[in-house]
């Protein structure tokens, strides 16, 4: 899972993965070096809102685009997708099925990242 805040690294020094292009590039490039085989990975597409009360740029249309144009590039299949539109996601996955609930939220509040607020 990665989670990046702009599409698009300025290729420079600064190609971390709160840029789509590096996180899902290195994400696909961990994953095989760890011997998955690219037919058998999946992904979702999670995210991608538009806060206007931060931005009139559409970031999140761009965060999408380039996930999803890598994971094409890369022959990785893309099963499911909620993304877009003005509400943020809190996203809980688990890892022993595979199983990922999205909750779809017009805040995020601290106390929703319990128990680890206080330890961040």
């Amino acid at each position: 899972m990665n989670h990046f805040r702009m599409p698009k690294s300025p290729g420079n020094e600064k190609n971390t993965a709160i840029y789509g292009d590096v996180a899902t590039k290195t994400l696909i490039r961990m994953m095989l070096a760890e011997g998955s085989k690219v037919q058998n990975l999946e992904a979702q597409i999670i995210g991608g809102a538009m806060n206007h009360d931060l931005t009139s740029a559409d970031i999140g249309r761009e965060n999408i685009h380039i996930a999803s144009a890598i994971l094409k590039k890369a022959g990785v299949r893309i099963v499911s997708e909620d993304s877009g539109g003005t509400k943020g996601r809190k996203i809980i996955f688990d890892t022993s099925t595979n199983t990922t609930a999205v909750i779809k939220v017009d805040k995020l509040r601290l106390a929703d990242w319990y128990p680890y607020h206080e330890e961040r």
